[in-house]
């Protein structure tokens, strides 16, 4: 773990903690790694975490296209009992 200003262009930029060092609150490590790719802000493992779709969100999301669609059911039946 490094602080930002450590960090190269190939260092992944992923936040570890504050690390609340006297002299330097607010501070931030990072992971410091080798980026996954060149251009890319993260190490493989981090690219991992920060781009990968959670579950909960992806339930969410059936949810919410679940209720849309029966929304959209029910104002046809009401429009075509009128």
């Amino acid at each position: 773990m490094i602080v930002f200003e450590e960090l190269g262009h190939a260092g992944c930029r992923w936040p570890i903690a504050d690390c609340g060092l006297p002299g330097e609150k607010g501070e931030f490590l990072f992971c410091g790694e080798a980026t996954a790719a060149e251009g890319r802000p993260y190490c493989a493992g981090h690219m991992t975490a920060a781009y990968k779709r959670p579950r909960v969100r992806a339930a969410i999301v059936v949810k919410t296209r679940e209720a849309a669609a029966e929304g959209r059911r029910k104002l046809i039946e009401l429009a075509a009992a009128i």
